[in-house]
């Protein structure tokens, strides 16, 4: 048995068909070159060939950026057809400032009410319970650091402030920022009678001698009395006709509930309260309102010691 024999490398098995196929591979190259043909052999279209030096976010995203683009371009010129401007109003700026300025500032020296004919003792306005006019306690989320406002008038006589208590720290100064605005309106209305002193029996007091529902625990509720301005103390007919007047100014004063009551532990009283929704004094507004209030008592006593001499 013959062994087989295998070529040795270089050597070639067929010369006269790998002579053959050079040459064709050759015509082809040369010719099409020449002829300025296009060869079909595909070159791979890598970044070094391209020149192509994008990142790579945009390799990938380009597309739907640029029809992005075009989109808010298209929806901007299509709303630039439709939509048209309105003229512009001349007006003074500043005029329209203070304007607008007078209308936001509370008016605390007339009353927002017209007074009832009458406000008999163990009486309330409006004809509803306390809870559906001024809303009850569990309603309402309270909280005294961002609820109470302190409230200060020189007219004023303060229960707490005259209380010998040491053990007592009740502050009635303290009121919920929806009691201000009435509050000031009645001491103002009182003050314009000229003949009384008003007096806050009692304001807020978290713990203690009240219900557990009473408003007196979010401070939306008052008990305040009058007085002479001299001090001297009232009769029991005159209390009774002061506390009537009292009721009546509270209501147009704007408190949401007031009372006429006379209770045996504390004796008669007016007891008024507010909804916690109600119009509040900010940075801005108080000092206007105050200076406005201030100058129409100013006013008015003015006109009547003019009168007086008159």
């Amino acid at each position: 048995m013959m062994k087989r024999r295998y070529p040795r490398e270089g050597i070639l098995q067929n010369p006269r068909a790998e002579y053959k196929s050079s040459q064709r591979r050759r015509y082809t190259k040369d010719s099409l070159s020449k002829k300025g043909r296009t060869s079909n052999v595909e070159l791979p279209l890598d970044d070094s060939l391209l020149g192509n030096s994008s990142p790579p976010f945009l390799k990938r995203y380009g597309m739907q950026l640029a029809s992005l683009i075009i989109g808010i371009v298209l929806g901007i010129f299509i709303r630039g057809l439709f939509v048209q401007t309105e003229p512009e109003m001349e007006f003074d700026e500043e005029e329209e400032i203070v304007a607008e300025q007078k209308r936001s500032i509370p008016d605390l020296f007339n009353p927002v009410r017209e007074a009832p004919e009458s406000f008999k003792r163990d009486t309330f306005l409006p004809a509803m319970r306390e809870s559906e006019a001024s809303v009850a306690i569990a309603d309402v989320d309270f909280s005294p650091g961002r609820d109470l406002v302190y409230v200060e008038d020189v007219r004023v006589w303060w229960e707490s402030d005259n209380d010998d208590h040491e053990d007592d720290y009740e502050c009635d100064h303290s009121m919920h920022a929806a009691m201000e605005i009435p509050f000031r309106r009645l001491s103002n209305l009182v003050a314009k009678t000229g003949k009384w002193e008003l007096r806050v029996q009692e304001a807020f007091r978290e713990w203690g001698v009240h219900s557990r529902n009473s408003l007196h625990k979010q401070d939306r509720a008052l008990d305040i009395t009058v007085e002479r301005l001299h001090g001297e103390k009232l009769t029991f007919f005159e209390k009774r006709a002061a506390y009537e007047e009292l009721a009546k100014l509270a209501w147009q004063a704007g408190f949401d509930w007031v009372y006429y009551e006379h209770s045996r532990g504390t004796g008669p009283h007016i007891h008024a309260s507010v909804r916690p929704d109600g119009e509040v004094l900010t940075r801005k507004t108080r000092p206007a309102a105050m200076k406005a209030a201030e100058e129409k008592m100013a006013a008015m006593k003015l006109a009547q010691a003019e009168d007086t001499e008159k």
